[in-house]
């Protein structure tokens, strides 16, 4: 199984180092997975930073930045116009602050679904709001996509979330809700499939300390 990890970040940098230290504990990621990092605020340095990240890696900084809610999907539409997708199995996509720290449940997920006709596998963080399909994560299937949903956004008006939303359903794509948290108001606490997005880095440095010193 072939897996490209896309990463889209703007005012990040610690992050990143995090990342090496958690990737470093993932050794079926490690085996299957490449790293893909889009940052679009170009002053943010972030190659030392990536350094130690255990997987081979590209790096792409521009100055282009169409802002909060559109700049994750003109990375998107960059990724599918630069990069020949049909190489993996699956493209996850991930913040740099959503951090693996089981891949287990992960790659249960993905093993489980890539033989399946689901072409995305979404999740949803927000009750009573159907139409909300997260951005912080999401997986695809590159060779099941018959043309980039990316396209066509820049006079959208709303969050990234819906536009995800829209563009599956609109283009009648299969798609799977995969459950990442329990119940409501867990969203900055380990998920389902073993992710954390947490914005306290703090709390991901303590975290990480612990557990280097247990094993």
């Amino acid at each position: 199984m072939k897996i490209l990890l896309f990463m889209t970040g703007y005012r990040q940098h610690e992050e990143y180092a995090l990342q090496a230290r958690f990737l470093a504990r993932c050794p079926k990621l490690r085996a299957n997975a490449e790293l893909f990092v889009y940052n679009n605020y170009i002053q943010n340095k972030i190659e030392d930073v990536c350094r130690n990240i255990p997987l081979p890696m590209t790096i792409h900084n521009t100055d282009k930045n169409a802002g909060y809610y559109l700049g994750p999907i003109e990375a998107m539409e960059f990724l599918f116009a630069n990069r020949d997708l049909s190489v993996y199995d699956y493209v996850l996509h991930l913040h740099p602050d959503v951090f693996v720290v089981n891949e287990e449940p992960l790659m249960k997920l993905l093993e489980e679904e890539v033989s399946t006709p689901n072409v995305f596998l979404v999740n949803s963080a927000v009750p009573n709001d159907s139409r909300f399909y997260c951005f912080d994560f999401f997986a695809f299937k590159p060779r099941l996509l018959e043309k980039s949903i990316f396209v066509n956004w820049s006079n959208w008006v709303g969050p990234c979330e819906y536009f995800l939303h829209d563009r599956i359903v609109e283009n009648s794509i299969p798609h799977r809700l995969v459950q990442r948290y329990s119940e409501p108001g867990k969203t900055r606490e380990i998920d389902e499939l073993g992710l954390w997005h947490e914005h306290e880095l703090s709390k991901i440095r303590q975290f990480l300390s612990r557990i280097e010193r247990l094993s």
